[in-house]
Protein backbone atom coordinates (compact mmCIF):
# COMPACT_ATOMS: atom_id res chain seq x y z
CA UNK A 1 0.00 0.00 0.00
CA UNK A 2 1.09 3.76 -1.00
CA UNK A 3 1.33 6.69 1.40
CA UNK A 4 -2.19 7.90 -0.58
CA UNK A 5 -3.98 4.00 0.34
CA UNK A 6 -3.75 3.01 -3.01
CA UNK A 7 -2.99 -0.88 -3.29
CA UNK A 8 -0.89 -2.07 -6.61
CA UNK A 9 -1.02 -5.64 -7.48
CA UNK A 10 0.63 -7.99 -10.24
CA UNK A 11 -1.18 -8.91 -12.80
CA UNK A 12 0.35 -12.47 -12.35
CA UNK A 13 3.70 -14.46 -11.73
CA UNK A 14 5.07 -17.24 -13.30
CA UNK A 15 8.49 -19.49 -13.32
CA UNK A 16 10.37 -19.34 -16.25
CA UNK A 17 8.87 -20.51 -19.36
CA UNK A 18 6.27 -21.55 -16.91
CA UNK A 19 2.00 -21.37 -16.87
CA UNK A 20 1.44 -18.15 -14.73
CA UNK A 21 0.32 -18.29 -11.11
CA UNK A 22 -3.25 -16.67 -10.11
CA UNK A 23 -3.29 -13.13 -10.92
CA UNK A 24 -2.99 -10.91 -8.45
CA UNK A 25 -6.25 -9.17 -8.27
CA UNK A 26 -7.70 -13.25 -7.45
CA UNK A 27 -5.11 -13.90 -4.78
CA UNK A 28 -7.29 -13.01 -1.65
CA UNK A 29 -10.81 -14.02 -3.08
CA UNK A 30 -8.59 -17.84 -3.71
CA UNK A 31 -7.47 -17.62 -0.69
CA UNK A 32 -10.46 -16.40 1.83
CA UNK A 33 -11.71 -19.48 0.04
CA UNK A 34 -9.35 -21.94 1.25
CA UNK A 35 -9.40 -20.67 4.46
CA UNK A 36 -13.57 -20.90 4.69
CA UNK A 37 -12.81 -24.70 3.85
CA UNK A 38 -10.57 -25.18 6.41
CA UNK A 39 -13.25 -23.80 8.58
CA UNK A 40 -15.64 -26.36 7.21
CA UNK A 41 -13.27 -29.21 7.93
CA UNK A 42 -12.39 -28.51 11.33
CA UNK A 43 -8.66 -27.54 10.31
CA UNK A 44 -8.33 -31.37 9.36
CA UNK A 45 -9.01 -32.12 13.04
CA UNK A 46 -10.12 -35.76 13.51
CA UNK A 47 -9.08 -37.08 9.97
CA UNK A 48 -6.72 -40.57 9.71
CA UNK A 49 -3.37 -39.85 8.74
CA UNK A 50 -3.29 -40.86 4.88
CA UNK A 51 -6.81 -38.61 4.34
CA UNK A 52 -5.33 -35.56 6.48
CA UNK A 53 -1.99 -35.94 4.25
CA UNK A 54 -3.85 -35.81 1.32
CA UNK A 55 -6.08 -32.80 1.95
CA UNK A 56 -2.50 -30.78 3.25
CA UNK A 57 -0.93 -31.85 -0.08
CA UNK A 58 -3.68 -30.25 -2.30
CA UNK A 59 -3.78 -27.53 0.02
CA UNK A 60 0.02 -26.71 -0.20
CA UNK A 61 -0.73 -26.95 -3.88
CA UNK A 62 -3.40 -24.02 -3.81
CA UNK A 63 -1.42 -22.18 -1.87
CA UNK A 64 1.41 -22.60 -4.83
CA UNK A 65 -1.30 -21.80 -7.81
CA UNK A 66 -2.13 -18.60 -5.88
CA UNK A 67 1.59 -17.85 -5.36
CA UNK A 68 0.81 -14.71 -3.08
CA UNK A 69 4.40 -13.43 -2.38
CA UNK A 70 7.10 -12.28 -4.74
CA UNK A 71 9.46 -14.26 -2.31
CA UNK A 72 9.53 -17.30 0.06
CA UNK A 73 6.35 -18.77 -1.27
CA UNK A 74 7.58 -22.45 -0.67
CA UNK A 75 8.87 -21.76 2.85
CA UNK A 76 5.63 -20.33 3.62
CA UNK A 77 3.33 -23.13 2.50
CA UNK A 78 5.74 -25.66 3.88
CA UNK A 79 5.48 -23.99 7.12
CA UNK A 80 1.73 -23.41 6.84
CA UNK A 81 0.68 -26.69 5.55
CA UNK A 82 3.26 -28.93 8.65
CA UNK A 83 1.32 -26.65 11.40
CA UNK A 84 -2.03 -27.62 9.89
CA UNK A 85 -0.74 -31.14 10.09
CA UNK A 86 1.06 -31.19 13.17
CA UNK A 87 -2.31 -29.91 15.14
CA UNK A 88 -4.59 -32.35 13.47
CA UNK A 89 -2.18 -34.90 15.58
CA UNK A 90 0.14 -35.68 12.08
CA UNK A 91 4.09 -34.93 11.42
CA UNK A 92 5.02 -33.86 8.03
CA UNK A 93 9.25 -33.90 7.99
CA UNK A 94 10.33 -31.92 5.00
CA UNK A 95 13.82 -32.48 5.88
CA UNK A 96 14.44 -35.37 3.83
CA UNK A 97 12.37 -34.10 0.40
CA UNK A 98 14.91 -33.12 -1.91
CA UNK A 99 15.14 -29.64 -3.44
CA UNK A 100 14.79 -31.66 -6.97
CA UNK A 101 11.60 -33.51 -5.53
CA UNK A 102 10.12 -30.20 -4.63
CA UNK A 103 10.49 -29.00 -7.77
CA UNK A 104 9.09 -31.64 -10.04
CA UNK A 105 5.62 -32.09 -7.21
CA UNK A 106 5.63 -28.28 -7.81
CA UNK A 107 5.47 -28.30 -11.53
CA UNK A 108 3.40 -31.32 -11.87
CA UNK A 109 0.35 -29.41 -9.62
CA UNK A 110 0.76 -25.97 -11.39
CA UNK A 111 1.81 -26.91 -14.48
CA UNK A 112 -0.46 -30.17 -15.23
CA UNK A 113 -3.22 -29.89 -12.62
CA UNK A 114 -1.47 -33.07 -11.23
CA UNK A 115 -0.99 -33.52 -7.40
CA UNK A 116 -0.53 -37.97 -7.23
CA UNK A 117 3.64 -36.70 -7.24
CA UNK A 118 2.86 -33.85 -3.99
CA UNK A 119 -0.07 -36.42 -2.62
CA UNK A 120 2.77 -39.37 -2.68
CA UNK A 121 5.29 -37.44 -0.99
CA UNK A 122 3.10 -35.94 1.78
CA UNK A 123 2.29 -40.17 2.02
CA UNK A 124 5.92 -40.75 2.83
CA UNK A 125 6.76 -37.47 4.82
CA UNK A 126 3.82 -38.62 7.22
CA UNK A 127 5.19 -42.16 7.92
CA UNK A 128 7.98 -42.90 10.25
CA UNK A 129 9.35 -45.63 9.00
CA UNK A 130 9.46 -44.10 5.21
CA UNK A 131 11.12 -41.26 7.22
CA UNK A 132 13.60 -42.88 8.92
CA UNK A 133 14.60 -44.51 5.89
CA UNK A 134 15.17 -41.40 3.64
CA UNK A 135 17.25 -39.82 6.36
CA UNK A 136 19.88 -43.18 6.46
CA UNK A 137 20.05 -42.76 2.46
CA UNK A 138 20.66 -39.42 2.49
CA UNK A 139 23.12 -39.35 5.28
CA UNK A 140 24.82 -42.06 3.41
CA UNK A 141 24.73 -40.10 -0.18
CA UNK A 142 26.10 -37.14 2.06
CA UNK A 143 29.09 -39.22 3.14
CA UNK A 144 29.77 -39.92 -0.12
CA UNK A 145 29.71 -36.25 -1.10
CA UNK A 146 27.35 -37.13 -3.56
CA UNK A 147 24.63 -33.68 -4.35
CA UNK A 148 21.57 -35.44 -2.85
CA UNK A 149 19.46 -31.92 -2.86
CA UNK A 150 19.59 -31.82 -6.78
CA UNK A 151 18.40 -35.08 -7.22
CA UNK A 152 14.75 -37.04 -6.84
CA UNK A 153 15.16 -38.86 -3.89
CA UNK A 154 11.94 -40.76 -2.79
CA UNK A 155 11.03 -44.46 -1.25
CA UNK A 156 9.69 -47.04 -3.16
CA UNK A 157 6.03 -46.57 -3.86
CA UNK A 158 3.81 -49.71 -2.78
CA UNK A 159 1.39 -50.83 -5.97
CA UNK A 160 4.28 -49.14 -8.41
CA UNK A 161 6.22 -51.18 -10.18
CA UNK A 162 9.18 -50.05 -11.86
CA UNK A 163 12.40 -51.05 -13.66
CA UNK A 164 15.60 -50.04 -11.59
CA UNK A 165 19.74 -50.71 -11.30
CA UNK A 166 20.34 -51.58 -8.10
CA UNK A 167 23.19 -49.27 -6.59
CA UNK A 168 23.66 -51.29 -3.16
CA UNK A 169 22.19 -52.44 -0.37
CA UNK A 170 22.36 -51.71 3.40
CA UNK A 171 21.10 -53.21 6.43
CA UNK A 172 17.30 -54.33 5.50
CA UNK A 173 17.54 -51.18 2.74
CA UNK A 174 18.24 -51.13 -0.84
CA UNK A 175 19.39 -47.94 -3.03
CA UNK A 176 18.25 -47.72 -6.56
CA UNK A 177 17.89 -45.84 -9.77
CA UNK A 178 15.99 -44.85 -12.88
CA UNK A 179 16.82 -42.57 -15.66
CA UNK A 180 15.31 -39.87 -13.43
CA UNK A 181 14.98 -40.80 -9.66
CA UNK A 182 17.15 -42.71 -7.10
CA UNK A 183 14.81 -45.14 -4.93
CA UNK A 184 15.40 -46.48 -1.84
CA UNK A 185 13.43 -49.77 -1.15
CA UNK A 186 13.16 -52.51 1.48
CA UNK A 187 15.59 -55.34 1.53
CA UNK A 188 12.39 -57.88 1.59
CA UNK A 189 11.37 -56.62 -1.80
CA UNK A 190 14.42 -58.02 -3.41
CA UNK A 191 13.91 -60.82 -6.13
CA UNK A 192 16.26 -64.11 -5.37
CA UNK A 193 18.61 -65.24 -6.00
CA UNK A 194 20.20 -62.09 -4.45
CA UNK A 195 21.30 -59.45 -7.26
CA UNK A 196 24.25 -57.54 -7.62
CA UNK A 197 25.44 -53.71 -7.93
CA UNK A 198 24.87 -52.83 -11.34
CA UNK A 199 22.12 -55.33 -12.00
CA UNK A 200 18.43 -54.52 -13.23
CA UNK A 201 15.52 -55.79 -12.09
CA UNK A 202 11.69 -55.37 -12.19
CA UNK A 203 10.97 -53.73 -8.75
CA UNK A 204 7.58 -54.22 -7.14
CA UNK A 205 7.52 -52.57 -3.38
CA UNK A 206 5.35 -53.94 -0.95
CA UNK A 207 3.49 -52.12 1.98
CA UNK A 208 6.24 -50.21 4.55
CA UNK A 209 6.08 -51.12 8.03
CA UNK A 210 3.07 -49.62 10.03
CA UNK A 211 1.22 -48.69 6.58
Amino acid sequence: MSADGTVATEPSLRKIDGEPFLAGLLIPQALDRMAASLHVTNYLRGLQREECVTRSADILLAINGAHPFREGNGRTQRAFVRELAKQADHNLDFSVVTRERMIRASLAGNEQNNSSMTRRMFNEISHPARVATLTRAIEVLDHHGFAWNDSYVATAEPGHAVEVVLAGVAGDQFMARTATEILIGQVSDLPEPRLQRGDTFALEPTSWRDE
